[in-house]
């Protein structure tokens, strides 16, 4: 029905404002590529060549499972003294480098952090651990020498904690032991700081990492990472023959940056004998 301007009435409510509903808005599908492209979390890890040396699929439960877990490494520079096998650490570095976040168990990392000053101290700090280990099993610990460029010491023990409160109750109990039964122990530096050295570097204070978190989703990605990652070391104790071969590799680290400790533990010797010198004979000092 016309009203006489040309336009029906159904017309015209849509053009002077009347009570003509609005029409639903619809909503853009997702194309399928699309769909593909959100689906494809592990692309990075493709790319970057992680697979299979590193990472692989298994056939029987379509999961990522890593490649390597039953293999000893021993290029390291650390005597592991007690192991949490809770603590997958290869794996959250490498999420970070996929996906620039800081997982979720980092954050839930704090450490305190023994810093010798000789190799004598690392040695009484390697027997400090040993025996903290021994009387408690889920104390957790580490030492060897520091070989990262942005550390600023040679030497350094790890005691790893899950909490805040965990970490404060072992600084203060790590504090008591080394002053008590290392050399000079009063005066090297023991702190707690909260997951790696390397998030810090890279992501700024460890007090600003929620706040991060929380802006940038990173708990929500993580999750989807853990549905499709089922890794699993499997960790054993370091063999005996591997720990000798890291304490050699500190006596030659010690011994490139001249640490004076090292007759002490070397009967007396240094590692190396000193060079064959000469000197400009007397009679020829003035010519």
């Amino acid at each position: 029905m016309e009203d006489g301007s040309g336009f029906t009435v159904q017309d015209k409510r849509g053009v002077d404002g009347g009570d003509q509903p609005k029409a639903e808005e619809t909503k853009k599908q997702p194309s399928f590529t699309d769909q593909c492209f959100n689906e494809d979390i592990l692309g990075p890890w493709f790319a970057s060549n992680m697979f299979p040396n590193k990472y692989m699929i298994d056939r029987q439960t379509g999961l990522v499972v890593n490649s390597n877990w039953s293999y000893v490494d021993h290029n390291l520079p650390w005597i592991m003294v007690n192991n949490d096998g809770s603590r997958e650490c290869d794996f959250y570095k490498d999420v970070d480098a996929m996906h620039n976040i800081i997982p979720s168990p980092c954050r839930c990392c704090w450490k305190v952090v023994v810093m010798p000053k000789t190799l004598k101290q690392l040695f009484q700090l390697l027997q400090i651990e040993e025996a903290m280990a021994k009387a408690d099993p889920y104390c957790f610990c580490k030492c060897g020498i520091e070989l990262r460029q942005d550390v600023e010491r040679n030497y350094g023990g790890y005691y790893y904690c899950n909490d805040l409160n965990q970490g404060l109750y072992r600084l203060q109990q790590v504090r008591a032991n080394v002053k008590a039964n290392m050399e000079d122990g009063e005066n090297v530096p023991v702190i707690l700081k909260r997951g790696c050295t390397e998030y810090e570097r890279k992501f700024g204070p460890s007090d600003k990492w929620d706040e991060l978190a929380e802006k940038g989703n990173w708990d929500a990605l993580y999750s989807r990472l853990l549905t499709v990652f089922k890794i699993d070391k499997q960790f054993h104790k370091q063999p005996l023959l591997v720990q000798k071969h890291i304490i050699m590799k500190w006596f030659a680290y010690a011994t490139s940056i001249g640490d004076p400790t090292i007759p002490e533990l070397n009967g007396g010797e240094k590692m190396y004998p000193g060079y064959v010198t000469y000197e400009i004979p007397e009679e020829n000092k003035d010519a």
